[in-house]
């Protein structure tokens, strides 16, 4: 009731103070013109000359010559006679009638359209509720959520005391306490159901984000094991393959960050939940390191793992290259061999796919799996036949195409007679980029791809237009961009 009578109070006074000019009585005589406010003064004037005179102030020429003056005054001070006309002139509009009425409905109308206006937006039937009771609700909501909390854990500790190799309540037992912050108490509950389960991704994945987490976003080796380890069971998994790329950034690796998360992205459906936090993450650490992101092919964590352990173990004789001039989507495809161990745990698992997809042919998620897992086994050649499958299945998702046509390029780059003479792209990898470009015209990789095949079939124009629109995306001093100016300047005359 005190909210209406404040906010009532305050509406009539608003209306009142707007209203208040036009409130005045149309008899209220006008304001004196500033002529005849002269002429009064000038009067009183006369009447001092004449009273400076008798007491023998001024003498009669200062006087006369003073009273001149004064009368000159008054003639130009006077107004001028009305004009001589039978019809008296009207009075000057005044704020009345039908505008002051208009004027005043409107100055009414105000308070009734916010009242309108909160009785439909604003909660008028609610109850006030003081900042102190807030708080005391909050903290009872709290209070709640943490005995819910207590009552849960009391349950799954009932159960596991029941059962001690219940999987299911390990896993959830250690995952509640971890959420209401027992740290120490649910890291072996997560360890163990993590060891009984090694081949359930779930598990592991809990486990996975606990070790991340109980160290505040920090990739430890354990973590990195169980990551590892989560990629043999399913090379497409999003989230180790993010937290993967995380902890390249935290080694000061960017080029690696990006090119795991670059892959990732590649390989994720444009509606895929975590797309916009990886494109965010991808343009802050390429902004931070001053790199452009399309000169880091994408890469697998694996194939990255692979590269580090050559280089460590002095096979390749020198640390990893550089990034290419130009796209190399066969070294994003190639992932080279991982290690034995989890070799053989992803070949057991391609084998039952492969079996699976023969009976389910249809599963066109099924054929992308397959055709990563071929790629991290180092088969492009068999990935470019799954992910075939895929876009027969799915003839529009350009992500597919896209893929198929980097394990095609890897697939070439096998068969090559040297790593100094690369093989040319397939005419099949032409035909997919065409097809990206189609739906995708600003399709870095297909105008890279495009614009070649159009110079490589002597269409000079169409090469130079495509290859000049892709320079125009990218950072002018970047190495793609300067290897495609060099391509240019040798392109014939169209």
């Amino acid at each position: 009731m005190m909210f209406w009578i404040l906010a009532i109070a305050l509406a009539v006074a608003t209306c009142l103070l707007l209203a208040r000019p036009l409130l005045r009585r149309d008899g209220a005589p006008p304001p004196r013109a500033r002529g005849e406010y002269d002429l009064a003064v000038y009067r009183d004037q006369l009447g001092e000359l004449e009273r400076d005179v008798d007491r023998g102030l001024l003498g009669a020429d200062q006087a006369e010559a003073a009273r001149v003056e004064v009368e000159r005054r008054m003639l130009a001070a006077a107004p001028p006679p009305p004009a001589a006309s039978d019809t008296p002139q009207a009075p000057p509009p005044s704020a009345g009638g039908d505008g002051r009425k208009a004027v005043l409905s409107l100055i009414a109308l105000v308070p009734l359209a916010a009242l309108a206006l909160y009785l439909v937006v604003g909660s008028p039937g609610r109850p006030d509720v003081p900042h102190n009771e807030r708080l005391a609700q909050l903290h009872e909501e709290q209070r709640d959520q943490t005995a819910q909390s207590a009552d849960q854990i009391a349950r799954l500790r009932a159960a596991l005391a029941s059962d001690p190799d219940n999987l299911e309540a390990k896993l959830l037992l250690g995952s509640a306490l971890a959420q209401s912050g027992a740290l120490a108490e649910a890291a072996p509950l997560l360890a163990e159901a993590a060891r009984a389960a090694p081949d359930s991704l779930a598990v592991q994945s809990a486990y996975a984000q606990f070790l991340v987490m109980a160290r505040n976003g920090q990739i430890a080796d354990d973590a990195h094991g169980v990551l590892v380890h989560i990629l043999g069971i399913d090379p497409g998994d999003a989230r180790a393959r993010f937290f993967l790329g995380l902890e390249r950034l935290q080694m000061e690796d960017p080029q690696g960050a990006l090119a795991i998360w670059r892959d990732l992205q590649a390989d994720s459906p444009a509606d895929a939940p975590w797309m916009a936090m990886i494109a965010e993450n991808i343009a802050q650490v390429a902004t931070e390191a001053g790199i452009e992101p399309q000169s880091i092919p994408p890469r697998h964590p694996l194939a990255l793992l692979n590269d580090d352990k050559q280089a460590t173990e002095g096979r390749t004789g020198a640390p990893p290259k550089p990034a290419p001039a130009k796209p190399n989507p066969a070294a994003a495809a190639t992932a080279g061999t991982v290690p034995a161990a989890e070799r053989e745990r992803i070949e057991v698992m391609v084998d039952g796919l492969a079996s699976r997809l023969a009976d389910q042919p249809d599963d066109a998620d099924g054929w992308m799996m397959l055709g990563r897992s071929r790629i991290v086994l180092g088969q492009p050649d068999a990935a470019a036949e799954a992910y075939g499958r895929a876009v027969a299945l799915r003839p529009d998702d350009l992500d597919a195409k896209r893929l198929q046509a980097r394990a095609l390029l890897a697939g070439a780059q096998t068969k090559a007679p040297s790593p100094a003479k690369p093989a040319p792209p397939p005419p099949a990898v032409f035909t997919l980029m065409a097809d990206i470009l189609a739906g995708a015209p600003e399709d870095r990789e297909a105008l890279f791809f495009v614009g070649l095949e159009a110079a490589e079939k002597g269409d000079s124009e169409r090469a130079r237009s495509l290859w000049t629109r892709l320079i125009a995306a990218l950072d002018p001093q970047s190495d793609l961009a300067l290897e495609l100016r060099k391509r240019l300047d040798a392109l014939p005359p169209a």
